[in-house]
Order: C-alpha cells, then structure tokens, then sequence
C-alpha cells in the first residue's frame, strides 16, 4: 500500500460541517474543488460535504468507523494570539512549501521555508495548534482553525463563549472518530460518516451547544467573523486569508 499525505479542512456552519480531504501525490491541483461553498449553498441537512478528492490513503474497501469517544475526552480550549509577525509574500511562500505541494519531497520543501522564516512559520503552525493551520497525526493531515479564526475576529477568547464551544464539538467528533486511522484500509469519507455519526451521537450534547451559545447568524455577512469561512472562494484563497487573520498585518 503506497503511503500518501492528506489534509482535511473543517469548517462549521449554522447547520452544516463540511470536511476537505484529498491525496496529494503527484497533481496539486487535486486537493482543491473550486466549485464548492461552505458558506451553507446546497445544504441538504445536518451531516458532511465532500470538498476535494475523497481518498486520503489507498484504500482496498470499506471500513465500519465506528464513534467511541475516549472517557477521559475533555475539550480543551486553546485561544489564538494575534501576531503581525508575516507578510503576504511570507504566507504564500508558506501555502506553496507547506500545504499545496504535498508530495514526496514536500517534508523537505517546508522545513526549509520554515528554518528561514520562524516567527512567521510559528505563528502559522504553534506547538499548541492554536494557530490557522492544526496538523494532526505526525502530520498525515490538517485541519482549518475557524474556532480561533472567531475567536479573533469577534474577540471572544473566553471558555463559554461562540468559538470555545465551536471548537469543543468539533475536537469531540475528531477524537471519537480517531481510530479510523488505525485501519490501514479506511478513507477519509469512512472519517467522515464516522464523524456523522459522532456529531448526532457521542458529541450530540457540543454540537447543541454551538446552537445555543453561537445562533445561527455568526457566518453571516453581518455576523462578525465572515472573513473565517470559505464562502465562494476556493480552498486556497480561504486558507491564506486564514493565514493572514491570525498572524499577517
């Protein structure tokens, strides 16, 4: 089984999660499907999207992913900081060593953009993944920080309040749905229906939450935090702008 690197981007909406994953060996291009629109255009109910390729690894057939949340699970809230710290220039060298090229020589690639621009690399990727860009599994994947993306653009860093609740369903229905890596056989879209399934059931009780605490208007145009959502752009604009929310001028 050739090993392949992934990446997922998750971004919540009123009603809808909407999960990027692709395989990233040879055709960048891939990774990204221009015709999506997280901002809720096509919602046909509670559950995922696909955005991108679906297969993260080669995979020979289906796999049950099946939720188990750990008992010890305790959401843990992890508020940005906001760093002038990368030039526009800095993020997109970054997009292009780090995220867009994701093939075999990419680990090399991004560590040397990296060793020569460390405050900027820092901010994008922090020790505590409390920065836009949250790599997962040694690396294997990635996922989009919207919770902290909030968090800046509606000043709110406090536990009880819109992006720690956010942040706290979606970290639910990841660590509920963890074990899927450990098949060799499964897929990002077993991740996916696995996460599905976690989000009506073992993490039913964070996702009412963001219901209740977040309404329903905060990804609007007038909601406050717009710039942290997709939108109609494609993946790639979305995730320098990220970028740039958290640790550009």
């Amino acid at each position: 089984m050739q090993k392949t690197r992934a990446f997922l981007s998750v971004a919540l909406t009123a009603s809808l999660i909407v999960l990027a994953a692709g395989a990233c060996d040879s055709d960048p291009s891939s990774s990204f499907n221009d015709g999506e629109d997280d901002s809720g255009a096509g919602d046909t109910g509670p559950g995922f999207n696909t955005d991108g390729d679906t297969t993260g690894r080669d995979a020979t057939g289906p796999v049950d992913c099946k939720p188990s949340l750990p008992a010890s699970f305790t959401p843990a809230w992890k508020p940005p900081t906001k760093a002038n710290v990368c030039g526009t220039d800095q993020i997109s060298a970054y997009f292009q060593a780090c995220i867009a090229n994701l093939g075999l020589d990419a680990g090399d690639a991004c560590k040397t953009w990296m060793d020569a621009n460390t405050a900027c690399g820092t901010c994008i990727e922090t020790a505590d993944n409390s920065g836009p860009i949250q790599w997962h599994r040694d690396r294997y994947y990635y996922t989009l920080n919207i919770a902290g993306c909030l968090a800046i653009e509606r000043n709110e860093l406090a536990e009880g309040q819109c992006p720690a609740t956010y942040a706290a369903s979606i970290q639910c229905q990841r660590d509920s749905c963890d074990g899927c890596f450990q098949s060799g056989d499964a897929t990002f879209e077993d991740f996916q229906r696995c996460q599905q399934s976690a989000k009506q059931s073992a993490c039913a009780g964070f996702e009412g939450k963001v219901g209740q605490i977040c309404g329903t208007t905060y990804n609007d145009p007038d909601g406050g935090a717009f710039r942290c959502f997709r939108n109609n752009d494609n993946a790639g604009t979305h995730i320098l702008r990220l970028a740039g929310i958290f640790c550009g001028p």
